[in-house]
C-alpha cells in the first residue's frame, strides 16, 4: 500500500524532468521577450541611456533561476531514484505487477475466451507503454532540436527518468500531473515579471518624454517668434509635437518664394538647448563669383543678426557668434568655378567659443547641372567634433 508521500514522490519524479526540459524553451521565449522590450525601449520610448539596468538584471536573474531549476529538476530525480524510499516503491510496484499477472492467469484459466481479450488488452497496454517510452511531446522535440549536444543529452536523460516514473505510476494506478499546464504557468509567470519590470520603466519614460517635448517646444516657439519678427519664413517650429530622441530642427528662410533657398537652421536637443547652427547661402548661377560672394556675405550678416537676438539657451556661446566667411574659403571660392566643390572642416578652420566650424561649397559638375537647383555655400557651427 503506497503512502501519500510515496504517491507525491512518483508524481514529482515524473513532472520535474519534463519541466526541466521545457525550461530551456522557456529561456528562449524569455530571451525573445527581452529583446523585444529592449527594442521598444530604444525605438518607442527613446531611452537616452540604454541599457535599462533594472530590466537587464531582471532578465539575467530569471535566466539564472531557470537554469538552476533545470539542473535541480534532473539531479533531484536522478539521485532520488537511488535512495531507499524509491527502492521501496519499486518493490511495491514489483508486487503489484506480480499480483496483476496472477489475477490475469487465473481469469484466463476460468474462461478460455478471456485469453483473447487478455492478449488484446496486453497488446494495447504494450502499445501504450511504447508510446510513453518512445515519444516526446512537442516541447521536448523542440528542446532537442535547437539545443547543443549537452542540452540534447540532458533532454535524453530527463526523458528516461520521466518514463521510469510513468511506468511506476501506471503499474500502481497513480494519476500523473499535466506537465504542459504547469510549464505554461511558469512561462506566463516569468514573462509577466519581465514585462512588469519594463512596464514601470516605460511609464517613467512617458513622463520624461512629455517634459522633454515641453522644454523643446518652448525653445522652438521662442525661435519662431524672433524669426517671424525679422520677416523670415519659419519651418519646423512644431517639430516637437512628437518626441524625437535626436532633437528637433527649425529653419528661418530668408525668402518665402522663389529659387533662392537661403536660410538659417538650428538644432535643439531635448533639454531645449540649441546645439547646432547652420547657414545655407544660395548661389545664383547668373551672377559672377564676386557678386555671389558679396551676396552670400550680406545674406549671412542678416541671418546672423536674427540669431544674435534669440533669447534661448545655447550649448556653447560660439553658436550665436557673428562670424564672416573664412578667408581661406573665400580665396578658394574666387579661384574656382561654379562647378567645383569646396570643403573645409574644423581641422582647417578651428573653433569659435566652443563651436566647431565647417564651411563648404556644394555644387554639381557642368554635365550634371539642373536648372532651378542652385549650388550653395554651407556654413555650420557645431558643438561636437
Amino acid at each position: 500500500m503506497l503512502t501519500d508521500a510515496e504517491r507525491r514522490l512518483i508524481q514529482k519524479y515524473y513532472l520535474l524532468p519534463k519541466l526541466g526540459r521545457k525550461g530551456f524553451g522557456i529561456i528562449l521565449a524569455l530571451s525573445a521577450e527581452w529583446l523585444f522590450l529592449n527594442m521598444l525601449d530604444d525605438l518607442v520610448f527613446h531611452n537616452p541611456q540604454p541599457p535599462y539596468l533594472a530590466g537587464w538584471i531582471a532578465y539575467f536573474a530569471l535566466v539564472i533561476a531557470l537554469t538552476v531549476f533545470c539542473c535541480y529538476a534532473y539531479l533531484s530525480a536522478a539521485y532520488g531514484m537511488r535512495k531507499p524510499t524509491w527502492k521501496t516503491i519499486e518493490r511495491k510496484r514489483a508486487a503489484a505487477r506480480k499480483q496483476a499477472r496472477e489475477q490475469a492467469k487465473a481469469a484466463a484459466d476460468e474462461d478460455g475466451a478471456s485469453r483473447a481479450a487478455l492478449t488484446a488488452a496486453a497488446g494495447v497496454a504494450a502499445a501504450g507503454r511504447a508510446l510513453a517510452d518512445g515519444v516526446l511531446d512537442a516541447a521536448d522535440i523542440a528542446s532537442a532540436s535547437y539545443s547543443a549536444a549537452g542540452v540534447a543529452r540532458y533532454a535524453e536523460a530527463t526523458a528516461g527518468i520521466s518514463r521510469d516514473a510513468a511506468r511506476v505510476a501506471h503499474d500502481l494506478g497513480i494519476e500523473l500531473p499535466n506537465p504542459k499546464r504547469v510549464s505554461m504557468l511558469i512561462l506566463l509567470g516569468v514573462l509577466a515579471i519581465l514585462a512588469l519590470t519594463y512596464g514601470v520603466h516605460y511609464l517613467g519614460r512617458m513622463g520624461a518624454m512629455g517634459e522633454d517635448q515641453q522644454r523643446a517646444a518652448a525653445t522652438l516657439s521662442s525661435i519662431e517668434r524672433t524669426f517671424e519678427a525679422e520677416g523670415f519664413y519659419v519651418v519646423g517650429a512644431s517639430s516637437a509635437e512628437e518626441h524625437d530622441a535626436n532633437g528637433y530642427s527649425v529653419y528661418g528662410n530668408l525668402f518665402e518664394t522663389g529659387d533662392d533657398k537661403t536660410r538659417v537652421g538650428l538644432r535643439v536637443d531635448n533639454e531645449g538647448v540649441v546645439y547646432e547652427v547652420s547657414y545655407t547661402l544660395d548661389i545664383n548661377p547668373e551672377l559672377s563669383l564676386e557678386e555671389n560672394l558679396a551676396k552670400a556675405e550680406d545674406d549671412l550678416a542678416r541671418l546672423q543678426a536674427a540669431v544674435s537676438k534669440l533669447d534661448v539657451p545655447f550649448k556653447q556661446p560660439g553658436l550665436a557668434a557673428r562670424i564672416a566667411l573664412p578667408e581661406a574659403f573665400k580665396e578658394a571660392f574666387l579661384a574656382g568655378t561654379l562647378y567645383e566643390d569646396i570643403f573645409f572642416n574644423p581641422d582647417d578652420l578651428g573653433s569659435i567659443d566652443g563651436a566647431y566650424m565647417w564651411c563648404t561649397f556644394d555644387t554639381r559638375s557642368e554635365e550634371d547641372w539642373i536648372d532651378g537647383m542652385w549650388p550653395s555655400i554651407w556654413l555650420s557651427l557645431e558643438t561636437d567634433w
